[in-house]
């Protein structure tokens, strides 16, 4: 039996109901991904083919979810799903808005499985589409190494559906490359004297000028910031320094010296959104709290 929700989007999609947010957060909601394996074990004790009955809407939430290691710690992070869905269900819409035309393009036309009845060049087309169609930045098309990273999801997935025999056609083989050049690989390195401009203009501004601060000084990505605790600063008694501990890309731990200058700054922009400046280890609210109190968002971190 299919799960309603899951069902649905294939509903919002084609009718346009809901925005596109609220698409993604239903193909994010874990809840549905236990009764999809049961199912598979269900045709697996038949000796059936596992996805025999499954959607397409079912296909791509299974491949975001599907559980590889036995330790939950080494599946794939959330905002990792959260880019596989966006990019699966921005290929998903283009096909659903092609129906009409697959019906006359297709032979033997598959009715309620848009995926199944793709064929090479519809794959050619839709990269083609992609790499032309003003959606990028600025309404230009997507840089190129957008691009590389949307179609490199795409292969994965379309080659995922051929070996699970869920689709006839190998279309990953269509896609062609998207590799980059060195010289098309974007370099998002400052130079010492862009990262001075930048901290003497924001000076004054102390959520800005702490902000800018922690990146430069610290050398940690946006999001292992965004993601900071205030509980996970400490004082290291040996040195006589504060301390930032947390987990950064792929898990692994790190541990990081607050400069005094840092620190202090730290602190002006904590005391500017009115939060407490005093350590406590247990305290779970975000380092750099937003102007509500929560947690950045890493993508519009500012």
């Amino acid at each position: 039996m299919q799960d309603f929700s899951l069902v649905n989007i294939g509903t919002e999609v084609r009718e346009r109901k809901g925005d596109f947010h609220k698409v993604v957060s239903l193909m994010l909601d874990t809840t549905y991904y236990d009764a999809l394996e049961e199912r598979n074990e269900h045709h697996q004790r038949k000796n059936e083919d596992m996805f025999s009955d499954f959607t397409d809407e079912e296909m791509m939430y299974y491949y975001v979810h599907q559980r590889k290691h036995i330790r939950k710690d080494r599946e794939r992070k959330e905002n990792t799903k959260t880019e596989y869905v966006r990019i699966l269900l921005q290929f998903y819409q283009y096909a659903v808005e092609s129906e009409s035309f697959l019906r006359q393009d297709v032979d033997h036309y598959i009715e309620e499985i848009i995926f199944k009845n793709l064929r090479p060049w519809h794959i050619r087309n839709y990269q083609a589409y992609l790499s032309t169609a003003l959606l990028g930045k600025g309404g230009k098309p997507y840089s190129p190494a957008t691009l590389d990273a949307k179609m490199t999801i795409l292969k994965s997935f379309m080659k995922w559906l051929h070996e699970m025999k869920y689709i006839q056609y190998p279309l990953h083989k269509e896609i062609l490359s998207t590799s980059l050049s060195e010289q098309e690989i974007p370099n998002r390195d400052l130079y010492y004297h862009e990262v001075k401009q930048l901290l003497d203009y924001y000076k004054d501004h102390p959520i800005n000028y702490g902000l800018l601060t922690m990146l430069a000084m610290t050398g940690l990505r946006v999001q292992e910031i965004a993601n900071a605790s205030w509980g996970d600063v400490y004082l290291d008694s040996l040195s006589g320094h504060y301390r930032l501990r947390g987990v950064g890309k792929g898990g692994k731990k790190f541990d990081k010296l607050l400069h005094p200058s840092l620190y202090e700054r730290i602190l002006a922009f904590r005391e500017r959104r009115h939060v407490s400046t005093s350590l406590n280890t247990s305290d779970q609210g975000p380092l750099f709290p937003t102007k509500d109190g929560g947690y950045y968002q890493y993508k519009k971190f500012k």
